[in-house]
């Protein structure tokens, strides 16, 4: 396996929404629009991450937590899973840690863990609410052709018709 230049991780908090739903966190990043979801081990892995904390530590942690099939390359994975998600501090130029040739394939298939022992985060873009707003609301002027669309429900028709020129409203 490839070492990595950063030994300790440290989860990033600025920026950063934090909700535990059930098993797993949520986590919506202010700066860049988008929502993490974390499953258990990674969620346990991120919680870790103080930035004093060895790798070997971590998954001694996930150990005592209940997570009895965590090793170091479990850990790394995850590691590798948070960076790509942003929730990794940088030190200084480049990234938090080196990428290593850890898969969840591999995992899977030489550890013989189970699914739900491998870390996950994945990814979900959400739309600001200026981009989520600009639907065109009740008896607005609107365009059948071009320019934003009438909101749910309401639907661009002529109300001038037959008379020319046509008069477009959100209806």
């Amino acid at each position: 396996m490839q070492k990595r230049a950063q030994k300790h991780p440290r989860a990033r908090s600025n920026d950063l929404i934090v909700k535990q739903v059930d098993d797993e966190v949520i986590v919506y990043d202010r700066v860049d629009h988008r929502a993490i979801c974390l499953n258990a081990v990674a969620a346990a892995v991120w919680s870790i991450c103080d930035g004093d904390t060895e790798i070997a530590v971590i998954s001694g942690c996930l150990r005592e937590r209940g997570f009895l099939e965590a090793t170091d390359e479990v850990v790394w994975l995850a590691l590798d899973e948070l960076e790509r998600a942003k929730l990794l501090e940088t030190v200084g130029e480049g990234s938090t840690t080196t990428r290593s040739n850890v898969s969840r394939r591999r995992l899977l298939r030489e550890l013989g863990l189970s699914a739900a022992a491998v870390p996950v985060a994945s990814v979900i873009k959400v739309p600001t609410a200026a981009q989520a707003a600009t639907c065109l609301h009740h008896d607005s002027f609107c365009d059948p052709f071009f320019g934003p669309p009438c909101c749910a429900g309401l639907h661009c028709i002529d109300v001038n018709f037959p008379f020319i020129p046509p008069i477009f409203r959100c209806r």
